[in-house]
């Protein structure tokens, strides 16, 4: 029994062993969402209407306007397209560099760099996105490829694919946030 004991005593005593790569591998990445509006046309028509009412003198005139400008709000808020986007490990970017270029190899003659980059750009954003609702509640969760990306970026305004890019730089490219909070002050 003394053996059992001492045995127990000395593995209490011992330090506790645990393995590195799965706890880095279990390591969780910031998510964050980013909304983008769809209805160009009513933000546009927004724009110029709100330029409209800042020259406008008239309070009546303003009051007539206002109700348009209360319609074009409600118009572009019920286009808002809401991603959320999770970042992902710096070895899953790399292995998307190292696929585009298997993918788009370089061709003796041939720039294939235009078509390398859009597709790695386009893999990049998908693979960061987990979902994306719109304003009544319903969830696309399916997986997105480079190609629907390039599609989305052709058919949403600049801004708002810019957007997307800017949210995918913050959540995995940015290691400037880690080593800001981890300082010699942690």
């Amino acid at each position: 029994m003394t053996d059992v004991v001492e045995t127990l005593v000395t593995e209490a005593k011992s330090p506790q062993k645990f393995d590195v790569l799965a706890a880095a591998k279990g390591q969780n990445y910031p998510e964050d969402d980013i909304v983008v509006y769809t209805d160009v046309v009513a933000a546009y028509q927004l724009q110029r209407l709100e330029a409209k009412i800042a020259d406008t003198k008239d309070d009546d005139e303003v009051n007539a306007l206002d109700a348009q400008r209360v319609a074009l709000r409600e118009a572009v808020k019920a286009s808002a397209l809401t991603f959320h986007l999770r970042g992902i490990a710096p070895g899953h970017i790399q292995a998307l560099v190292n696929k585009s270029l298997t993918k788009f190899p370089d061709v003796e003659g041939e720039d294939r760099n235009l078509d390398r980059g859009a597709w790695f750009e386009g893999q990049i954003v998908a693979e960061h996105i987990v979902n994306v609702t719109n304003t009544l509640g319903e969830v696309d969760d399916h997986t997105w490829t480079s190609e629907e990306i390039q599609e989305l970026k052709g058919a949403i305004h600049e801004d708002s694919f810019a957007k997307l890019l800017e949210g995918t730089n913050a959540l995995s490219f940015a290691s400037a946030y880690f080593d800001l909070a981890v300082n010699a002050d942690f």
